[in-house]
């Protein structure tokens, strides 16, 4: 019988002892510095956006195949009033350019157009210039737009109209 009492003991008291170590747990969570939770939830946020972005150019380059005869490159795909334009490869260049003959982005105003529109309502805000609070756009000398998280150790996403090819840059 003392055996059973002592065992019995031994196993509330290693219950108790679980249950105190489980709520300790619980309350340095609570009250510990999660910013690295924070980082991931921002860092999934950018590649969430960055796959839609790089899926809504795949779109774009598609709807400009399936129309490629036409000799217009210039609003093949209208949202409301606005209409992508797009270069005669049939990569996207942005959505105010008046020139038939031009083939890339000509500045960053460009680049946040292109964002603007495949994104639609999904997108963050973007800034022409850089900034530690908004995502921010950058036409770079070799004609690359660069779309960087300020949030996200600085994560870029890069698109270049030549080739239609994006890239996650950490």
């Amino acid at each position: 019988m003392a055996s059973s009492l002592t065992s019995t003991s031994l196993k509330s008291g290693f219950l108790y002892f679980t249950f105190l170590m489980i709520i300790l747990a619980g309350v340095v969570y609570l009250f510990s510095d999660r910013s690295d939770s924070y980082q991931n939830l921002r860092k999934q946020a950018f590649l969430l956006t960055s796959s839609a972005f790089k899926n809504g150019i795949y779109f774009a380059h598609s709807k400009f195949q399936v129309r490629q005869n036409q000799e217009q490159y210039f609003d093949l795909w209208v949202d409301e009033t606005t209409g992508l334009d797009f270069n005669k490869k049939g990569y996207p260049i942005g959505t105010s350019i008046s020139n038939i003959n031009q083939q890339k982005p000509k500045t960053a105003k460009h680049c946040k157009e292109i964002w603007q529109f495949v994104l639609g309502s999904l997108q963050p805000e973007l800034v022409l210039a850089e900034n530690e609070n908004d995502y921010w756009v950058q036409l770079t000398s070799s004609d690359i737009c660069i779309y960087h998280s300020p949030f996200t150790n600085k994560m870029q996403l890069s698109y270049h109209s030549l080739t239609g090819k994006i890239e996650l840059v950490e």
